[in-house]
């Protein structure tokens, strides 16, 4: 697929630079970008998805319970490295295959 249609979004990317990279993603979708469309975006809790759906509605969506008791975005850790972490048991061979995928999404 062309580079111009697709748009690589790492999560803690946008979590621990959040204004910057929303910026990024708006002017890539070509939506608003200004100062209240950012800051409308960097405030989920206050979506209407930040809330369990009308009862009897068939609404699913937004009732993550672990959101809901705390649902402000956090920063998230970024591992330095690609090292096989202590404590895998797993074949080598599948951490290669998690590093090569890692590797193709971005990651050092």
């Amino acid at each position: 697929m062309p580079r111009d249609r697709y748009l690589r979004v790492r999560a803690e990317d946008v979590l621990n630079d959040t204004p910057a990279q929303l910026r990024s993603i708006t002017s890539w979708l070509g939506v608003r970008e200004d100062e209240a469309a950012i800051e409308a975006m960097m405030h989920p809790e206050a979506s209407p998805f930040a809330s369990p759906g009308p009862a009897g509605s068939g609404i699913v969506g937004g009732n993550d319970p672990s959101f809901l008791r705390d649902p402000i975005p956090r920063p998230a850790e970024v591992l330095p490295t690609l090292d096989q972490p202590p404590g895998w048991v797993e074949d080598s061979a599948l951490w290669q295959v998690v590093v090569d995928v890692a590797r193709q999404l971005g990651y050092p």
